[in-house]
């Protein structure tokens, strides 16, 4: 799969994950065996950490606590309307509809 599309796949399962829990917050540590079962068994906290970091940026999710052992993450007003489709589509998220 090309890199890109896995990203924006990878991005879209995570909103959905978190979407899930609204308005609650969810961890690093769970979204990443979330994925895991969703075919990204080879997924790192790392590379977890890195796709909250540009739907953070976006401004589609929210941390809470932040450290070094635990993120907490929680879903935006602008990452629900995206999830939606009231607002633009994301080309770095693919959402499957």
């Amino acid at each position: 799969m090309d890199e890109q599309i896995r990203k924006g796949v990878l991005r879209g399962i995570i909103l959905k994950g978190l979407d899930l829990e609204y308005p609650n917050e969810m961890s690093d540590a769970a979204l990443q065996p979330m994925l895991q079962g969703s075919g990204y068994g080879d997924i790192t906290k790392l590379e977890v950490r890195r796709d909250l970091e540009y739907l953070g940026g976006e401004g589609y999710l929210e941390f809470g606590r932040k450290s070094r052992d635990l993120w907490l993450v929680k879903l935006t007003s602008k990452g629900v309307k995206l999830l939606e489709g009231r607002i633009d589509e994301d080309p770095g998220i693919l959402i499957a509809r």
